[in-house]
C-alpha cells in the first residue's frame, strides 16, 4: 500500500522549496496550524496566517517520501508574509539572519520569522493538496530557506567584545557589499555565498587575532571578485585599525571552485543577524517607518 507520504512526493509533486498560497486551501483551514506553533503565546495570533502568506516546505525530501506514515507524520511549512519594499533589508537576505529571511517570489517580497513554523498531517495536507498547483522557489531560494533553518542550531557565537568592534565596522559596511555583490539581471541574488571568521580564541579577551574570507560564486566576474575582495580587506584593516586586533588574513575572498572543504573547516560563517536587529527590524520594537 502506497503510503501519503509517497502519495503527496510522487503524485503531488510536493518537494522542498514547493509552496502555496493560504487562499488556496482557505485561511479558515490553515488558522488551526497555528496550534503546532512551539510558543504557546503565538498559537492564537491569527496575524501570523495571512490569506495572501506564502506556505513554503521546509521539510526533507526523504521525509516527506517516507514509505511508513507512522515514522513521519507530518510537512514542516514555513509562513511567508508579504512585506512593503520599503520594509525590505539586506541583512535579512542570503541567510544573514537567522530569526528572518527575506525572498522575493514572483516580484513580491516575502518575509518568514523563526517562530512561524508551523507542522502539518501528512493525511490533511494530502486532501487539502489534490487540486492545488504547487509552485517551486528557485534552486538559489530553496537552499536559502535550508540554510536559514539549519543556521538556528548550527551558528557559533562570537564573543561580545569582539562582536562590538565588528559591528562598528561591518555595519556601515554592508550595504556597499550588497551592491557591488548583486548578481546583474538577477535581483535578489549575490556572488557572496557566505563571509566567514576565524578568530584564535571564543574567550572573552582584550586581543584577538582574526581572518575574514568570502565565498564566491564561481561565474564572478574578475572585476567584481577583486571590488568584493578589496572591500572585505578594507573591513579587516579598519577594524584592527580601530580595535587593535589583529589581522592574519592571508585570503580574503575566492570562487568556491577554487576553496577546498579542509580550507573553511577553520571558519565559522559569520552571522549578521545583530546588524539587522540593529537597523531597526521589529524585534527590537523600533519602527523605521512610523506612521
Amino acid at each position: 500500500m502506497t503510503s501519503l507520504g509517497q502519495a503527496l512526493f510522487h503524485e503531488v509533486s510536493l518537494r522542498q522549496g514547493s509552496y502555496f498560497r493560504v487562499n488556496d486551501v482557505g485561511r479558515d483551514v490553515c488558522l488551526p496550524w497555528l496550534d503546532s506553533l512551539p510558543r504557546v503565546d503565538l498559537r492564537n495570533r491569527q496575524k501570523l496566517m495571512p490569506e495572501n502568506a506564502l506556505l513554503v516546505v521546509l521539510s526533507q525530501d526523504c521525509d516527506i517520501a517516507c514509505r511508513t506514515d507512522a515514522v513521519d507524520p507530518c510537512i514542516e511549512l514555513c509562513v511567508f508574509k508579504p512585506i512593503k519594499d520599503r520594509d525590505v533589508f539586506h541583512g535579512n537576505q542570503f541567510v544573514h539572519s537567522v530569526r528572518k529571511l527575506q525572498l522575493l517570489v514572483e516580484g513580491q517580497w516575502f518575509e518568514a520569522k523563526v517562530e512561524a513554523i508551523v507542522t502539518v498531517n501528512k493525511a490533511e495536507l494530502a486532501k487539502l493538496l489534490t487540486d492545488v498547483s504547487l509552485s517551486v522557489l528557485s534552486e538559489f531560494d530553496r537552499q536559502c530557506v535550508v540554510r536559514w533553518r539549519a543556521n538556528r542550531y548550527s551558528r557559533t557565537a562570537l564573543p561580545d567584545n569582539f562582536n562590538d568592534q565588528l559591528s562598528e565596522i561591518l555595519g556601515p559596511a554592508l550595504p556597499e557589499i550588497d551592491r557591488v555583490a548583486r548578481v546583474e539581471g538577477d535581483d535578489g541574488k549575490s556572488y557572496i555565498r557566505a563571509i566567514y571568521v576565524w578568530i584564535n580564541s571564543l574567550d572573552e579577551l582584550e586581543s584577538y587575532d582574526f581572518e575574514f574570507f568570502a565565498l564566491l560564486r564561481d561565474d564572478v566576474s574578475n572585476e567584481t571578485f577583486t571590488k568584493i575582495q578589496d572591500l572585505i580587506e578594507n573591513i579587516a584593516e579598519d577594524l584592527s585599525v580601530a580595535s587593535g586586533f589583529n589581522d592574519v588574513s592571508g585570503n580574503y575572498a575566492d570562487r568556491d571552485s577554487h576553496t577546498f572543504v579542509s580550507y573553511l573547516t577553520r571558519f565559522v560563517r559569520l552571522n549578521l543577524d545583530s546588524e539587522s536587529l540593529r537597523s531597526g527590524d521589529s524585534d527590537t520594537g523600533v519602527d523605521l517607518h512610523p506612521s
